[in-house]
């Protein structure tokens, strides 16, 4: 299970250790360096990744939420391309 919060500059959301391989958690973060600093951390069975933006201005819910998505997809994205095919049927 994931968790998600807004913070002052960006979003805070914790993974599930066994379910995202933290390999694969580095991999999709490498590609919100453009727009985030990027932190990564370890509570009891999660991943914590903490992305803060580059850019200040006011928070806008909406897009905070829209980067947790994109960056699911993009971890389930990498989760794929990471095992053989017939692992993933």
């Amino acid at each position: 299970m994931s968790t998600f919060e807004i913070v002052e500059d960006g979003i805070v959301f914790r993974l599930d250790s066994d379910l995202y391989k933290v390999d694969c958690v580095i991999k999709t973060a490498h590609l919100f360096l453009d727009r985030y600093y990027i932190y990564l951390g370890q509570e009891d069975h999660a991943t914590v990744v903490t992305l803060m933006r580059k850019e200040k201005g006011e928070v806008d819910e909406e897009a905070e939420r829209a980067v947790f998505g994109e960056f699911c997809n993009e971890l389930l994205n990498q989760i794929v391309h990471q095992k053989p095919s017939k692992d993933i049927e």
